[in-house]
């Protein structure tokens, strides 16, 4: 009873942090021969729900609730869930592929495989899993911090790594250490991006003032995450970018600024949406990664609530308070408007969902739901001529 109790606890600590980091990141008929389109990009380094989307060759799969749904690559059809057993009723997570492991939580994708997490309950640790694309043929990879059995843990993916934060729970109060892991080669060591382990072993319990780090961006060749210190009240944050190739870790920008901004590094350059924690501004910015000169694009003119999402070409700014005046504002990335489509028909507030090289789709804001409802063409946005097109609901 004891351990499964320690279980229980582990997997409410990780839901409870996953559903934080959510709230932070916070009429029309369908385009034909619409695909996802191929690409040696990996977008899943675009996602802002991470660990609830997965991006692949052959579609997106989805874990908004307890399990797993797969939308096709042409958007024809809704979001099915993810069974391979013709007379399955998927209500029993025992026999239907569409649940995942018990004590798993959150999907990855990458290479056209699916990865996910799971606290075992056997032993300590966590397991990386993988698996087929359709559910099957699951294996742990392996068993990573092995000596880990008091712990609570956030994961972030993209471009082929996942970062693991994993908070342990010491008697000085908890340690968090911040893992970069490498899906080409899980077995191997992680590499250690940050640890305030020094700072709460000088606490002596009073861990207020120690630093915290949250992950904003996983790709393929950077980590961007943030370092949160200081004073209750009059904390600070440092925006560092970690580089693959190299294993060197710059600071970046130092400042007051909101972590639940949002990145996406072209080339040399690091393009920055900044917002503050009220949505009440929209910047965009630039940053030189090899001189880390930062400079202003442009301030972004936002509604009440508006919150901004960048992928590899576009700013889109969504959502708002207010449904009767909603809309969608699309940026590039000189910070000129691309496009603006009223979203009053649709009955909604429109919140990023993912993208692809051809297409961008969307979710429902106004629900809180993270089924993608509609998407727009890229193309068709370079053009100044997109429209809002759903995507078909589930029975």
């Amino acid at each position: 009873m004891k351990v499964w109790m320690e279980h229980m606890k582990k997997i409410l600590l990780v839901l409870l942090i996953h559903g934080f980091l959510f709230i932070l990141l916070s009429g029309c008929s369908g385009k034909p021969e619409q695909n996802a389109g191929r690409s040696s990009k990996d977008y899943n380094q675009y996602l802002k729900a991470t660990s609830f989307y997965g991006c692949t060759d052959q579609g997106w799969y989805i874990e908004p609730y307890e399990q797993l749904y797969y939308l096709a690559s042409d958007l024809k059809s809704p979001p099915v869930i993810l069974c391979a057993r013709a007379d399955c009723d998927h209500s029993n997570p025992q026999t239907c592929t569409s649940y995942l492991t018990e004590g798993s939580y959150g999907i990855y994708a990458w290479n056209n495989m699916l990865y996910y997490l799971c606290m075992p309950m056997g032993h300590d640790g966590i397991d990386l899993y993988q698996m087929g694309l359709d559910g099957q043929e699951r294996k742990v990879l392996v068993n990573l911090f092995p000596e880990a059995n008091n712990y609570s843990y956030v994961a972030n993916g993209g471009g082929g790594y996942l970062t693991v934060a994993l908070s342990e729970y010491t008697v000085n109060g908890d340690v968090t250490t911040l893992y970069l892991i490498s899906l080409a080669d899980p077995t191997a060591e992680p590499a250690v991006l940050f640890s305030n382990e020094e700072q709460v072993v000088a606490a002596q319990g009073d861990t207020s003032q120690i630093p915290r780090a949250y992950v904003m961006h996983v790709g393929e060749e950077w980590v961007f995450y943030n370092v949160e210190s200081g004073p209750t009240g009059a904390r600070s944050n440092s925006l560092y970018g970690y580089e693959m190739g190299t294993g060197e870790t710059k600071l970046l920008v130092e400042d007051t600024f909101f972590i639940g901004g949002d990145l996406s590094p072209v080339g040399d350059t690091l393009y920055w949406y900044d917002t503050d924690y009220d949505l009440t501004y929209g910047r965009l910015n630039q940053i030189d990664l090899e001189s880390g000169e930062a400079t202003l694009i442009r301030d972004i003119p936002i509604q009440a609530g508006e919150s901004g999402s960048l992928d590899d070409r576009y700013l889109y700014i969504g959502s708002g308070d207010n449904v009767e005046t909603a809309r969608l504002v699309v940026y590039d990335f000189q910070g000129n408007e691309v496009q603006a489509l009223s979203c009053k028909e649709l009955g909604m507030n429109l919140g990023y969902a993912f993208s692809s090289d051809s297409i961008v789709c969307f979710r429902n804001l106004t629900l809180r739901d993270l089924m993608p409802v509609c998407w727009v063409d890229k193309e068709d946005l370079a053009q100044g001529t997109a429209q809002i097109y759903t995507i078909p609901e589930m029975d």
